[in-house]
């Protein structure tokens, strides 16, 4: 209890904060470009895994009230922090909002179905979300743009060609020495990374110019493919991605094999709402109510199937047919206690030891 108790003052702060009327910048400053920090995601992520659970303390503690406060305070406070636009803050939205469901899920034993009905009430009423689409154009001004601005303020300072050449090596080590291990292409984030991208540009600084407006055609197509529904995404952006590395820039491997997953995650953030949803109506309509709620990725109602562990039937699991090329998009939602098992992944439905 000590544990769960420590964080009374960090959810009354998020309460307060969703209760306050006047604009409020919950955003980052976006003008350091490659280099902009983002202290306050990793807490926002850390506050909606004890939200969770709090949640189930609340639920014990018999003040069902208070666990549905909290936890859609925590639900607008990943809607907020997306707010920017930055793709590393729609990312933890999306984990923020899993979050939310899944405490939702493994207690819904617990739950009335009003309190169900006003769980939902609270994120239709929540902010707008992140979206990708949003994410790709500023993603554009802190990359892109940024890097444009970089080198025109190296070429202004520098003496002659030769010291803006390792102004622009020395800029690029610094960006990707940032981070460790492969991107989603494969290539290490690494200085060795800069210096093929240097080479790519014929080591002078127009080639480097040239380098990073050959990004503005691969951006103009990702913004158009992240309006795309689901069944048609993943077979365009493949595309994309062939095109980029036909392309032979290794700036644009590096940026556009970066953006299919997080929509992935999108796409899967947006169904398990929707299974949130389907879930309510099972509970009020029985099977029929399931085919009132489509699965948004696919148009269809969700797979549906009881769940036994250890011979008892402990509750129901809905799933998606999409392949979001992760773990299933699925959630199991407990109608009776018993042992803990786990919820989601390979080991889904087996007893946790």
């Amino acid at each position: 209890m000590g544990t769960i108790r420590k964080y009374d003052g960090s959810f009354k702060l998020i309460e307060q904060a969703v209760r306050q009327k006047p604009p409020c910048d919950w955003g980052i400053d976006l003008t350091y470009g490659a280099h902009t920090t983002k202290p306050g995601l990793a807490n926002a992520r850390m506050l909606s895994q004890i939200a969770r659970l709090r949640t189930r303390w609340h639920l014990e503690q018999n003040n069902p009230d208070k666990a549905r406060d909290e936890l859609l305070a925590v639900f607008v406070l990943g809607r907020r922090v997306a707010s920017d636009g930055m793709l590393l803050s729609c990312l933890v939205q999306f984990a923020v909002e899993s979050s939310v469901v899944n405490a939702i899920a493994e207690n819904w034993f617990r739950l009335s179905p009003e309190l169900v009905e006003q769980y939902l009430e609270g994120i239709d009423s929540a902010p707008a979300k992140g979206m990708m689409l949003t994410s790709i154009q500023t993603e554009r001004y802190t990359f892109r743009d940024w890097l444009l601005r970089q080198a025109e303020l190296i070429q202004t300072a520098a003496k002659d060609e030769k010291e803006a050449q390792g102004k622009i090596r020395e800029m690029l080590r610094g960006i990707f020495s940032m981070a460790t291990g492969p991107n989603p292409s494969g290539d290490e984030l690494s200085p060795a990374l800069a210096e093929r991208i240097f080479q790519a540009a014929g080591e002078t600084t127009a080639g480097f110019v040239a380098l990073v407006k050959g990004l503005d055609p691969y951006y103009d197509k990702a913004i158009a493919l992240m309006k795309l529904p689901y069944a048609d995404f993943s077979r365009s952006y493949d595309a994309l991605v062939k095109a980029v590395k036909k392309g032979g820039n290794p700036l644009a491997k590096v940026v556009f094999d970066a953006f299919q997953r997080p929509r992935m995650r999108e796409f899967a953030a947006e169904a398990r709402l929707a299974q949130l949803r389907a879930a309510s109506a099972y509970r009020r309509l029985g099977l029929e109510g399931l085919k009132k709620i489509s699965d948004p990725l696919t148009g269809h109602p969700f797979n549906f199937r009881k769940i036994s562990v250890a011979g008892v039937e402990r509750g129901f699991e809905l799933a998606s047919k999409a392949d979001v090329g992760e773990v299933p998009v699925a959630t199991i939602f407990i109608e009776t206690d018993g042992p803990a098992f786990f919820l989601s992944g390979k080991k889904a439905g087996q007893l946790v030891k």
